[in-house]
């Protein structure tokens, strides 16, 4: 939903703001992409054993999600500047 709303925003606010809002939209598109993998491992309804590899492979994916996270409001903090310096 992150994703969609500032593509939206990035073309109602044009100029630097745009590029911004895009970058993060970008973080949180890869990001909601590498989370559908991980509830594929982990289902919301969790049934049966959770295997050592699973965890493994779903702790792995947190660790990249949490930078693109990072990214995203970078790039939203930098969108923020360029509307408050005239």
């Amino acid at each position: 939903m992150a994703e969609e709303f500032l593509k939206r925003l990035s073309k109602k606010y044009r100029g630097k703001q745009s590029k911004h809002l895009l970058g993060a939209a970008q973080c949180y598109g890869i990001g909601a992409e590498l989370m559908k993998e991980f509830t594929r491992i982990f289902p919301f309804k969790l049934q049966g054993e959770m295997k050592l590899e699973d965890r493994k492979k779903g702790a792995e994916i947190l660790r990249k999600v949490r930078p693109l996270e990072e990214e995203a409001i970078r790039h939203m903090k930098k969108a923020l500047k360029e509307w408050e310096t005239p």
